[in-house]
């Protein structure tokens, strides 16, 4: 297997992986087909390829994590009050 046909199927994997993970996490099928296309696209033209990937990684991280019992993220300001607001104090201090 030559290196373009290696990209080729990374770029279609993480396409897939991503389209998985924002369906399971959003529950829209639509926003999944446009995120996926988004980076099988800018993968295969090279576009942030690596940062594609590290990304597709972390989302994926993220659903196996909400489906194995964490709360949703639509929960997490609930769950960590003023958490924002300290972030933002100690990053512009």
């Amino acid at each position: 297997m030559n290196d373009q046909v290696r990209v080729q199927l990374m770029s279609l994997w993480a396409a897939v992986i991503v389209f998985i993970s924002v369906c399971y996490l959003t529950g829209g099928f639509i926003k999944s087909v446009l995120v996926a296309a988004f980076v099988l696209g800018s993968c295969l033209l090279g576009l942030g390829r690596r940062w594609l990937f590290q990304g597709a990684f972390a989302i994926a991280i993220l659903a196996i994590a909400v489906a194995l019992g964490i709360p949703h993220p639509e929960r997490w300001p609930d769950l960590f009050p003023g958490a924002f607001e300290n972030a933002r104090a100690l990053v512009f201090r």
